[in-house]
């Protein structure tokens, strides 16, 4: 089968960025397993990746398909499927795991049988998996596909010079992540022509998080591509308002102009976030803080969008770089929504009232 041109760039894409998983993201040199989820699309990009995590000394690699085969499986009886799955993974947990997703936009759809409702309804006898991700090494990364480039109106190698001025950025992002620590700010404030007013108290001795997480004696990189610095907020220390800035894709459903009005922490009120805040009680409360500088454009992809400006996260808290975890959100869900624009400013408030300028206009300053 002859390879044309345009093929073989994107082959070669495709190489270099399961390089970056296996060489950067994670020092797999002691990892006995690993478990690869992706969509059945990304089946030969997964297999070019278990070549290079075979060669790094993973003994054990599993693909996990959220379609497809998966799909089949579920359909011949989903009880049997679920009480394997809830096997395999203590198996796998066992083993310690790292777990590396492959996320591509617009992957072929789930036909929703009776069989794979059932299956969705008892999902939360996979709640022990969920508790072992947050506490261990994960990696997520953003592949571009056919379909994704479509939706944008670009051809694929166009997408993937998109996705890779992503991975490819150069920032100073660590020093200014140091800085940040070193000032030990206890409230941040967010404000912008677009509306936003926003106060947040911020936990007793928190790190800000960067592009590198250490985490339980590992160092890893959870989103790839990684371009923001972020903490958790007090649970009920949310005052004022955000305006979002880029629509929301979630489950493939495109929402836009939204807003939240927050009080005590909680959403009191909102615009066009009703579908998302009623799927738990704890997604009226926000979850992260994150600072990124803000880049025009909208990619239907969360870990992009949230990488092209400064964002909130509903539901769910990471616990990295937080000493009382009591006092954070804890969701299943974490919903990550931009209101980052070029006139926003961000402000550290100190304890002693004193303001250091963080953000202006969009854009980092220089601290």
């Amino acid at each position: 089968m002859l390879i044309t041109p345009s093929e073989d760039s994107i082959l070669n894409r495709e190489k270099r960025l399961a390089l970056r998983v296996v060489s950067e993201y994670y020092d797999f040199s002691s990892t006995k397993s690993v478990e690869i989820l992706c969509s059945y699309e990304n089946n030969d990009f997964a297999k070019i990746l278990m070549e290079l995590l075979v060669k790094s000394g993973v003994r054990n690699i599993f693909i996990t398909y959220t379609n497809g085969i998966m799909c089949e499986e579920i359909n011949n009886g989903y009880r049997k499927y679920l009480d394997d799955r809830i096997s395999f993974y203590k198996e796998r947990i066992s083993e310690e795991f790292i777990r590396i997703t492959i996320l591509s936009p617009f992957p072929l759809p789930v036909v929703i049988t009776d069989e794979i409702s059932e299956y969705q309804k008892h999902l939360s006898e996979l709640s022990f998996l969920n508790d072992y991700l947050i506490e261990s090494p994960r990696i997520m990364i953003v592949k571009p596909n056919q379909l994704w480039a479509r939706k944008l109106g670009l051809t694929l190698e166009e997408l993937w010079d998109k996705v890779d001025s992503f991975y490819d950025s150069l920032d100073s992002y660590d020093s200014i992540k140091e800085k940040l620590n070193n000032y030990q700010i206890n409230k941040i404030h967010f404000k912008s022509d677009e509306g936003t007013d926003c106060i947040f108290e911020l936990t007793p001795n928190f790190k800000w998080i960067g592009k590198k997480i250490s985490w339980n004696g590992h160092t890893f990189q959870a989103n790839a591509p990684s371009l923001e610095i972020f903490t958790a907020p007090k649970k009920f220390s949310g005052e004022g308002k955000i305006v979002f800035t880029k629509p929301l894709c979630y489950h493939g459903k495109i929402i836009n102009d939204m807003e939240i009005q927050l009080h005590n922490g909680k959403v009191i009120d909102n615009k066009n976030l009703d579908s998302i805040i009623s799927l738990d009680s704890n997604l009226s409360y926000i979850g992260e803080v994150a600072l990124c500088p803000y880049k025009e454009g909208f990619y239907y992809s969360t870990i992009l969008d949230e990488n092209s400006g400064c964002h909130i996260a509903l539901g769910n808290a990471y616990p990295y770089g937080i000493e009382n975890k009591n006092l954070i959100n804890q969701c299943p869900y974490h919903i990550d929504l931009v209101f980052g624009s070029d006139s926003l400013a961000v402000d550290g408030i100190k304890e002693d009232g004193s303001v250091i300028p963080i953000m202006r206009d969009g854009k980092l300053c220089t601290l």
